[in-house]
């Protein structure tokens, strides 16, 4: 308890194509998180602050080629990589020892390629991203 503890969104692209997703917190675009701990039980799921994520007041339906350039985006060429840092602490503070389990999970709606290019028809994919850790949390006495 007391101890920062850092997560971080890693998006590497290994594609032969340039890729573009929205910023977490874009377009209504949350982290969700699931804390468990086992004794006392205790289970909680709930959305990362989105004040923490994103200012943004852009908010499309859907991620697509003709909204992309007004919503704030992660654009990577091939080989490029996406580091998004996270607090856990600005999400949950510990308030008791345990054994905990945290999952944080999103969906990147991503376009590949261009425009008109040949992935098109196929855009947005969407990809689930899902993470989890097991640690112990003792009192910082």
């Amino acid at each position: 308890m007391g101890t920062p503890v850092p997560v971080t969104l890693t998006v590497q692209n290994d594609s032969e194509n340039t890729i573009r997703f929205p910023q977490r917190g874009a377009m209504g675009e949350g982290v969700s998180l699931k804390v468990v701990r086992d004794k006392p039980a205790f289970h909680s799921a709930f959305f990362y602050p989105s004040e923490k994520l994103s200012d943004s007041s852009v908010m499309p339906d859907t991620y697509t080629w003709d909204v992309a350039s007004e919503v704030p985006s992660v654009v990577l060429k091939t080989g490029e990589h996406f580091e998004q840092h996270f607090s856990l602490e600005d999400a949950y503070p510990f308030d008791q020892p345990g054994n905990y389990e945290v999952t944080f999970a999103t969906v990147l709606a991503v376009l590949v390629g261009q425009k008109n290019g040949p992935f098109v028809d196929l855009c947005p994919i969407r990809f689930p991203v899902v993470a989890d850790a097991t640690f112990v949390v003792s009192r910082a006495d």
